[in-house]
């Protein structure tokens, strides 16, 4: 069974998650998740125990307990794409299409930002004057109010 255990200390090691688990059985595989980047913990990670029944167990004397001064979150691991849709982290900005989401709308942008359905106005524009509907043409005159 395949094991997911969150809210770990950034200090935490492999060697360290493997030997709380292997209090309950046989751990097969433990590894902690870090960021590709930085090579940090991103504070959770994986233990798959042998043995399904071993594994509940742990989950179920773990969960919610204290591990290296942090409360722990231990549960049955879910297939990457089970997740429900509102639980997804989907990015805000669709870099293939050039699509920015705000509330259900879809924004097409150029490679610069820029407004596609209004040509010559900059991200920065727009927000300027959708946001006060007169700063656009002060900005174009070269006030500054």
């Amino acid at each position: 069974m395949n094991i997911y255990v969150g809210n770990l200390a950034w200090k935490t090691k492999r060697k360290e998650l493997k030997e709380l688990f292997e209090n309950f059985g046989e751990v097969t595989n433990a590894f902690i998740v870090r960021d590709k980047e930085t090579r940090r913990s991103r504070g959770f990670g994986f233990v798959e125990m042998a043995v399904d029944e071993e594994a509940q167990e742990a989950i179920d004397k773990l969960n919610n307990t204290v591990f290296l001064e942090r409360t722990i979150i231990v549960n049955e691991a879910r297939p990457k794409d089970d997740s429900p849709e509102e639980e997804r982290n989907e990015p805000d900005y669709d870099s293939e299409r050039n699509i920015e989401k705000e509330d259900g709308d879809e924004t097409v942008t150029d490679n610069d930002g820029n407004d596609a359905d209004n040509p010559g106005e900059t991200g920065e524009q727009q927000a300027v004057s959708e946001s006060s509907g007169t700063a656009e043409s002060d900005n174009k005159k070269g006030r500054s109010d």
